[in-house]
């Protein structure tokens, strides 16, 4: 599938603090990440082709975060491209949150397909990311608060996180 940015166009990046990437520090409201080199990217190789880019990802976020801010932060913006990036949050954090819980692929899946089903409604175009851990090997500290991640717990994020992966690589809502 072929996704054609025209001139006048509003891409959306919305998702967790991956997309997020100090958005709110940044002068253009795009962060320091990737939403940042995608637009930067176009503009240098087309300047004759003007977009409006956005950016509403927020750091910890989950699906279901995203659910509360949806229609303010993506469908009144009516974006002609949506990229989704969400997930991580979704898996394994209830392991070193006292306050987590854990969210199933099953829940995961319902409520990124409503995310999803007024966005195909209205006809935008999507780019779906999946969630994704870093390789990373050895005990590193997360989060600042002093949270130990080795090995076995991230076996553990891996089994709840493949699942949610299936979910954003199965595309669109049933």
């Amino acid at each position: 599938m072929t996704i054609t940015i025209r001139p006048g166009s509003t891409v959306m990046f919305t998702g967790d603090s991956i997309t997020d990437c100090q958005r709110l520090e940044s002068e253009d409201g795009l962060g320091f990440g990737y939403p940042l080199r995608i637009a930067g990217a176009w503009g240098l190789r087309h300047p004759d082709r003007p977009v409006t880019w956005l950016n509403t990802g927020t750091g910890g976020h989950k699906v279901m975060d995203l659910e509360a801010r949806w229609r303010t932060d993506v469908l009144d913006a009516h974006p002609d491209l949506v990229s989704i990036l969400v997930g991580v949050n979704d898996m394994g954090w209830h392991t070193i949150d006292p306050e987590g819980y854990v969210i199933s692929a099953r829940e995961f899946e319902a409520g990124y397909d409503r995310l999803l089903a007024p966005l195909a409604e209205a006809g935008t175009e999507l780019i779906l990311i999946e969630p994704f851990l870093l390789p990373i090997r050895g005990v590193v500290e997360a989060g600042g608060g002093g949270v130990r991640i080795g090995e076995k717990e991230r076996e553990e994020w891996r089994a709840d996180l493949d699942p949610k992966i299936k979910v954003v690589g199965g595309g669109c809502p049933k």
